[in-house]
C-alpha cells in the first residue's frame, strides 16, 4: 500500500519487475508534467536554469555540476551522466512539487550516484518536494534515507513495502571520514 505522506520513496528491484509501470501510474496520479528544452542549443547550461546567476550556481552545484568549466558547456556536449544530473537540476528549477524519476542514477558511477542521491533527498526534504525514484540499483537506500521502500523482488508476485523512520541528521559519508592529528 502506497503511503502518500512519505517524502522520499525508493522503488527498487530487478529489471522487468514493474518499477517503471508503478512510477508511470504515480506520475499520472500526482499529475507530474515533463519539461522540455532545446537539447541541441548552443546555450550554456548555466543560462538554462535559475532566474539569476546565483540560483543557477546553487542548482547546478546541488546536482553535482558545480565545476566552472561545465557552466559554459551547452547541454549537447555534456556526458550522459552530466546530462542526467542537469535534468535533475531542471526539475528543481521548475519547482515541481513531486519528482518521479525512472532509472534514478543508473547512468552514473556508484560514487556519483550516492552523492546525487544524498543531495537530492536533502534538497527535496528542505523544499517540501516529494521524491519518488525507481532504479534496479539496490545500493542507494542509505543515501536516499527513504521514508518508504517498495521492493520488487526476484519473484514477480512478491512486492515488499517497508516504511522506515527517517534520521534527519544521518550523514552516510561519515564512515569514510578519517580524523588524524596534524603533522608539524
Amino acid at each position: 500500500e502506497f503511503d502518500e505522506s512519505a517524502n522520499v520513496v525508493y522503488i527498487t528491484g530487478d529489471s522487468g519487475g514493474g518499477k517503471s509501470s508503478l512510477l508511470k501510474e504515480l506520475k499520472k496520479y500526482y499529475k507530474v508534467e515533463d519539461f522540455d528544452f532545446d537539447t541541441n542549443s548552443d546555450t550554456a547550461i548555466i543560462d538554462l536554469v535559475g532566474d539569476s546567476f546565483s540560483e543557477a550556481l546553487n542548482i547546478l552545484s546541488k546536482v553535482g555540476l558545480g565545476e566552472a568549466r561545465l557552466f559554459i558547456k551547452p547541454y549537447k556536449y555534456l556526458s550522459d551522466g552530466q546530462k542526467y544530473r542537469f535534468q535533475l537540476g531542471m526539475m528543481l528549477y521548475k519547482k515541481q512539487k513531486v519528482l518521479c524519476i525512472d532509472e534514478f542514477t543508473s547512468f552514473l558511477d556508484r560514487t556519483n550516484a550516492s552523492v546525487v542521491a544524498y543531495n537530492m533527498q536533502k534538497v527535496c526534504r528542505r523544499n517540501g518536494i516529494k521524491l519518488i525514484v525507481a532504479t534496479a540499483h539496490s545500493d542507494l537506500e542509505e543515501f536516499l534515507n527513504p521514508d518508504m521502500i517498495i521492493d520488487f523482488g526476484s519473484d514477480e508476485d512478491e512486492v515488499v513495502t517497508r516504511h522506515r523512520e527517517v534520521d534527519a541528521n544521518y550523514y552516510p559519508f561519515r564512515k569514510d571520514l578519517k580524523m588524524e592529528d596534524g603533522k608539524k
